[in-house]
């Protein structure tokens, strides 16, 4: 084989498994965690959690949403506007942060359920 089809054939490899990637990401499904297992042990790492609305506070930039199940309380952050509203239940899927020695969820999605 010339090196001219080693590399169209390592590049087409390469844009497969990008795409495969890109996929089998949308399959992955983090495993719900209690607010109270949420610490410094994990910051940086993916989670999923769910719970009640209980304040939401927001600016032009972010908005803070803090929530709480049964066995905690926690600030979620968001970068945009979303419509969420005090009592509802939410699930979060995101990033464990630590931000003026308090622990909080970087959201990377939010879903309402009710």
């Amino acid at each position: 084989m010339d090196d001219n089809k080693l590399m169209k054939f390592s590049f087409i490899l390469a844009l497969l498994g990008i795409a495969g990637i890109f996929i089998l990401a949308d399959k992955i499904d983090l495993k719900n965690s209690d607010i109270n297992g949420i610490n410094d042990k994990i910051i940086e790492k993916n989670i999923k959690i769910k719970g009640y609305v209980e304040i939401v506070k927001s600016n032009s930039v972010v908005q803070i949403v803090t929530i709480k199940d049964d066995t905690g309380v926690i600030d979620v952050i968001l970068y945009g506007k979303a419509r969420i509203v005090k009592g509802s239940l939410i699930e979060v899927n995101g990033r464990v942060s630590k931000y003026e020695n308090k622990l909080q969820v970087n959201a990377d999605s939010i879903k309402v359920l009710s």
